[in-house]
């Protein structure tokens, strides 16, 4: 695309269509566009962990381990300046994690996980990453009020992951733990535990932020979902799950439809594939594999159109050789910038700490 502005590039073809359908009786064939390539990649934070970036205050959400180990939600700006912690030392949340954001898309709120006051299990359990004895709450983060979503049962095998709003701001979706992991599972179904996807009304009553007719999906009983998110029409969730039968570590990215409660599409295939997040034009969708790094291997951000075609290797963190190798690392929570020339990144050196950098990526 040459000298192009992006934005032109892209709504290219639709002008094409527009300025010059009317001279042809014929069909007008549009070649789907290409997944985008990196230009550089920025490390923002030594130490973070999931994010997301506000759509409205081009502010970046994430959560990070503090001094004592416990994650905490901050904000700061694309180039990494202007750090606020809002949830260290909060008088309304009790000591624990506070991680995994999604920002309400007016900016208003951000919705997040918190570790309950007390619990059966381990603090290690309840990492952002892990979700175990968790619940939704909600963070105005000017002001700093918390306001709690919802209070799952406090035993073992509940817990919360990945919320995300969808694009107009009316629903929030989430993975809620209905069965904990099993490690010893000799098919790996089970091996990190089993979910159900979760959506619900986001309303703001009396100024307090809550959640109203809750809908639970569960498209093949007792398998892995992890909610990636709304699809940009908001008919459907992007998913990684295990709903074929396969092992845990042989997941795969689905799109669930939301009226029938069923799975619409499968867009990759192979070894290990997670954390979808649609462009903000709805074109790409940018995830995580383990493909070309081996079945053992670590994984790399990856690029394709919304369709599941034109499959590209954005990243190669785990390429010896490449400039980009940092070793065996997953590329893991990634969310897009609102003008889509970028994407800010989050990258573990550890499964088992669930430690690693924070890093944008800018594409041409």
């Amino acid at each position: 695309m040459g000298s192009f502005p992006r934005a032109f590039a892209e709504a290219w073809p639709v002008l094409v269509v527009i300025l010059f359908g009317g001279l042809s009786t014929g069909a007008v064939s549009i070649t789907p566009p290409e997944p985008p390539q990196v230009r550089v990649i920025t490390e923002l934070r030594i130490f973070g962990g999931q994010v997301d970036w506000s759509p409205s205050e081009n502010l970046i959400a994430y959560d990070a381990p503090g001094w004592d180990g416990y994650y905490q939600l901050h904000v700061m700006a694309p180039d990494g300046t202007g750090d606020r912690c809002l949830t260290c030392a909060h008088p309304g949340l009790s000591r624990g994690h506070h991680g995994a954001p999604t920002w309400h898309p007016g900016g208003r709120y951000i919705v997040f996980l918190a570790e309950k006051a007390s619990h059966p299990g381990s603090s290690y359990e309840s990492l952002p990453g892990f979700g175990q004895y968790c619940d939704l709450w909600a963070i105005d983060p000017d002001t700093r009020r918390v306001f709690r979503l919802t209070d799952v049962p406090n035993v073992r095998g509940n817990g919360i992951l990945m919320p995300h709003f969808s694009r107009d701001g009316y629903a929030l979706s989430w993975t809620q733990m209905k069965s904990p992991p099993n490690l010893l599972d000799p098919s790996q179904r089970q091996a990190a535990g089993f979910w159900t996807l979760r959506t619900a009304r986001f309303d703001v009553i009396g100024a307090r932020p809550q959640l109203s007719d809750e809908k639970i999906y569960e498209p093949v009983a007792d398998a892995f979902y992890e909610n990636d998110g709304f699809t940009p029409d908001g008919t459907g969730l992007v998913f990684t799950g295990n709903p074929g039968g396969q092992s845990v570590w042989q997941s795969q990215v689905y799109i669930l439809d939301l009226a029938s409660g069923a799975i619409s599409a499968q867009l990759t295939s192979g070894q290990y594939n997670e954390h979808a997040a649609y462009s903000p034009n709805g074109a790409y969708i940018v995830w995580m594999s383990n493909q070309d790094n081996g079945a053992s291997g670590g994984t790399d951000w990856w690029a394709m159109n919304a369709d599941g075609s034109n499959k590209r290797r954005l990243t190669y963190f785990n390429k010896p050789g490449s400039g980009q190798y940092r070793g065996k690392v997953w590329a893991t929570d990634a969310s897009w910038s609102a003008d889509g020339r970028s994407f800010i990144g989050y990258i573990q050196n550890n499964l088992i700490t669930q430690r690693g950098p924070i890093v944008r990526v800018d594409l041409q």
